[in-house]
């Protein structure tokens, strides 16, 4: 219990958490109270009952904002008074208040169950009104409020917002809505859509004025979940954290509904701690309520424990479940279907084996009442038990298996036979009956039918196949098998703990072992590229930019990989958008951001033109990987292990040495970025200083590098300072705020950083004349096809690295922009504007010259 009042009082902040670190725009908690703040300049306070009394000096448009606010704050309290008060003051004002006037009658008769005296009352004004832009903002109102679900729901009109103009967040909240709207097609159109969206949705974090909206919750409450299904799960966040502000000022405390639709936002946007956290709250504020209430919340958290690995606090979670008031409403987290009482131990079960060990978890589950009649939900229990005893007694787990095996045949139940069949696949292997364990893998693949497909693991099935065809020496299937497994790997890395509690893995098949059976298989054929590939998909699943890849379009696949996984913890509010547009449109973004962020390309190295000398670490060693293009397809490949983690030990010398000398004068060699490579690069470039070098960002081949020269000059800077022989841009549109009218451009960056955190996410830069600097943060919010550079000339002060020797701040910002498209960049310790510029632009990208070594060049893309 003590656990849970510390989590209370931490999530208090959580919740209230702004976007900004001052108080800017909305509601502020304050001790027992809250404070409203408007751009800045404080304007209420809700222990002041109903009295209302603006600070002098505000502007049309803060006026107009802080009586929206202070009547929101009233409706929710059911304040006659306080409404009264507010249309008291708006009624003496001159015309530009009537709509705010017109919304809050509006709302008024709304909440009074009033419908058509309400919708008359906003027809009236809009029918009166004569200012354009009011009359619209009104209609947009109107489609808002009196349009039920999504099937009669009609667009608003399209916007043009100027923050000088009154009602501006209410503005900007209906250009989101008309942007969301047209998400529809493929590929590169529906791209467009979603550049539009995250470009529309980036003032809501820039522009103190839109930290909060005025009666959001009124006029567009699902605008989150809209927004989550698209795949914006941290942008669905910060609207809903404006929702919950408005709550707790008004009414002392956050809405169940709201809470745990927060909670879900946060399961999909991979904050399984603050979902924790804010589920936590929930159970506090839900103790009055039905036991079938507190069992949902219950199972959440048991399931979110367990995933981030805290399998004691898990347990304990469980423990709270009280079976006697069991709801259909309760859904499994991970299936997204109605969970019994048999399924909700099932899951308890597991955390009680990883938190107190298998004999106790299999006495609990042993302990559960059987009924007369034998149901498919109280057989799946003793299928876990198989699982966890599978290492100490694989016979006895075996047995179990093929029991329950035999049982879900006769009764049709196809699910659990799947489940069984893949559990004695590993059974079989543990047994060392190779051939069996085959035959139970691919009989696997014919027992689901379609709509059952989400309990499947292809994974499981694959990498068994691989681990069963390798220890039985029939080994002829394996390397296909490796192949499969492998993009399944690229496209969604195993979950071990998800695969456990889901899927029923045994807990020794883990993805290290499944590397190191494939690895012993490779090693043996001397199969260089697919070993490459493997251990370069295994480091990357594991690599990050913090806070980068969370963002915008960057965190689309991976919400919409724990769409696939965490469906579970939606509230039933969710349930209409699951087959809706959002869902399929977030799935064909998907798609064409794999396309064109695909790290390694299909039959890439048939393209490759200049050899290539790749660095991998694996466990405590190195692999480092040779490509020549000029031998016979099967020789182009080899590679040497090297022990030890040193790049430019003697052994690694003497390998890379060899292989450079051995080449017939290359136009340059590619080595591949990471920090190994980088060293390496260094060392190379010192080495043989008449030869090019260059590193690459991604292993796909870009022909069209040799075509793109003659990049236009780009320079932060005012025309009077900027050099003659660059073009000078103001700093939105550097920045991305606005779009640049030269297609193929070469940006400068040569700015003393303003600030230097410790991640590339919190640097911002000047540039000595704008009063505001470049934020990292609206640079990432802003990037698309349509502002990213072609090429990019960097200092080595702009990345706080004057000696380019720091790896991880070169490998962070040169992962930013070649991910986000940049084709080719130039780091430099020193920027001479006059003689680097036009080596620069007129040069083809990314060409290396020996000449320069000073320059680390690195291409997006292999040549």
């Amino acid at each position: 219990m003590i656990y849970r009042i510390l989590f209370f009082c931490l999530l208090s902040h959580l919740v209230l958490s702004p976007v900004y670190s001052r108080e800017t725009t909305g509601w502020f908690q304050s001790g027992k109270t809250s404070k409203l703040y408007v751009d800045g300049i404080f304007v209420f306070e809700t222990d002041k009952t109903d009295k209302v009394e603006l600070p002098t000096g505000l502007s049309v448009s803060q006026e107009i904002d802080s009586y929206l606010f202070i009547c929101e704050y009233f409706l929710k309290k059911k304040s006659k008074q306080g409404v009264a008060a507010v249309l008291y003051q708006l009624r003496l004002k001159p015309q530009e208040y009537r709509l705010a006037d017109a919304l809050i009658t509006t709302l008024w008769k709304k909440f009074q169950n009033e419908e058509q005296a309400s919708q008359k009352s906003l027809q009236s004004y809009i029918q009166s009104e004569k200012n354009a832009y009011n009359k619209t903002l009104a209609r947009n109102i109107y489609t808002s409020l009196f349009s039920n679900g999504e099937d009669e729901r009609k667009s608003p009109e399209k916007l043009t917002c100027k923050s000088e103009l009154p009602y501006y967040s209410l503005c900007r909240l209906f250009r989101l809505q008309f942007y969301l709207d047209q998400t529809s097609g493929k590929g590169i159109a529906m791209h467009k859509n979603y550049v539009n969206i995250i470009r529309v949705v980036s003032p809501f974090y820039e522009e103190q004025m839109l930290h909060s909206i005025p009666f959001l919750e009124e006029i567009d409450e699902e605008l989150p979940a809209r927004l989550a299904f698209l795949g914006f799960a941290n942008e669905a966040i910060n609207f809903q954290r404006m929702i919950l502000e408005a709550e707790s000022a008004s009414l002392g405390g956050y809405s169940e509904n709201s809470l745990e639709r927060y909670s879900f936002l946060q399961v999909i946007a991979g904050q399984f701690l603050e979902a924790e956290k804010s589920l936590v709250q929930l159970l506090n504020i839900s103790k009055t309520k039905k036991v079938s209430v507190r069992n949902r919340i219950y199972i959440k958290l048991g399931t979110l424990a367990y995933l981030r690995g805290n399998f004691l606090d898990s347990m304990n979670y469980f423990f709270g479940l009280d079976f006697s008031d069991w709801s259909s409403l309760i859904l499994h987290p991970l299936l997204n279907e109605p969970l019994s009482i048999p399924g909700a131990k099932d899951l308890a079960a597991v955390a009680v084996w990883k938190a107190k060990g298998r004999d106790v978890a299999v006495n609990a589950i042993r302990s559960i009442p059987k009924g007369d009649k034998v149901y498919q939900e109280e057989v799946w229990p003793r299928l876990r038990i198989s699982q966890m005893i599978m290492e100490s007694n694989s016979d006895l787990s075996g047995r179990i298996t093929d029991e329950i095996s035999y049982l879900a045949q006769s009764r049709g139940w196809k699910r659990l036979e799947y489940a069984a069949t893949i559990i004695q696949g590993y059974n079989h292997i543990l047994n060392q009956e190779f051939r069996k364990s085959t035959v139970e893998f691919t009989k696997s693949r014919g027992i689901l039918a379609a709509e059952d497909q989400g309990i499947s693991s292809d994974w499981l099935r694959f990498s068994g196949l691989v681990i069963a065809h390798q220890s039985s020496g029939q080994k002829a299937p394996v390397s296909n098998f490796i192949q499969i497994s492998l993009k399944l790997l690229k496209v969604d890395p195993p979950n071990e703990q998800l695969l456990t509690l889901k899927n029923y893995k045994p807990d020794s098949f883990t993805l290290d072992r499944f590397m190191s059976v494939s690895l012993e298989h490779l090693n043996e054929l001397q199969d260089a590229q697919t070993i490459m590939e493997l251990i370069h998909s295994y480091n990357l699943a594991s690599s990050d930019l913090p806070g980068i890849y969370e963002t915008g379009l960057f965190q689309i696949r991976a919400v919409n990989n724990r769409f696939k996984n965490y469906s579970g913890f939606q509230t039933p509010r969710e349930n209409n958008y699951q087959d809706s547009v959002y869902t399929t449109s977030r799935e064909s973004e998907v798609e064409y951001l794999d396309k064109e962020r695909e790290d390694i390309a299909d039959g890439f190295s048939d393209e490759v033109k200049n050899p290539i000398i790749a660095v991998l670490p694996w466990k405590s060693d190195l692999y480092l990987f040779k490509m020549n293009p000029s031998l016979p397809k099967k020789s182009q490949w080899s590679y040497k292990v090297i022990e030890g983690s040193n790049p430019t030990s003697f052994q690694a010398k003497e390998v890379v040495n060899q292989f450079v000398a051995e080449l017939k004068n290359p136009e340059s060699i590619q080595i591949y970025l990471n920090s190994d490579g980088l060293v390496l690069y260094d060392y190379l470039r010192n080495m043989f200083q008449n030869q090019n070098f260059n590193l690459f960002y991604r292993f796909v081949v870009s022909s069209k590098y040799d075509k793109l020269r003659n990049l236009a000059p780009i320079v932060w800077a005012s025309p009077k300072s900027a050099e003659s022989n660059t073009i000078s841009s103001d700093r939105s549109t550097f920045e991305g705020t606005k779009i640049f009218r030269e297609k193929n451009r070469l940006h400068i960056w040569n700015y003393d950083p303003s600030s230097k955190g410790d991640r590339l996410l919190d640097m911002d830069w000047s540039n000595g004349e704008d009063k505001e600097s470049i934020s990292m943060k609206k640079v990432i919010r802003r990037i698309d096809y349509r502002t990213v550079p072609t090429a990019m000339l960097v200092s080595g002060k702009t990345i706080t690295d004057s000696n380019l020797k720091n790896s991880k701040r070169i490998l962070d910002f040169c992962s930013f922009w070649l991910r986000a498209g940049t084709d080719a960049m130039y780091l430099k310790r020193d920027i001479d504007l006059k003689n680097s510029v036009s080596r620069y632009k007129d040069f083809p990208i990314g060409m290396s010259s020996s000449k320069d070594n000073d320059v680390i060049i690195v291409t997006r893309d292999l040549k």
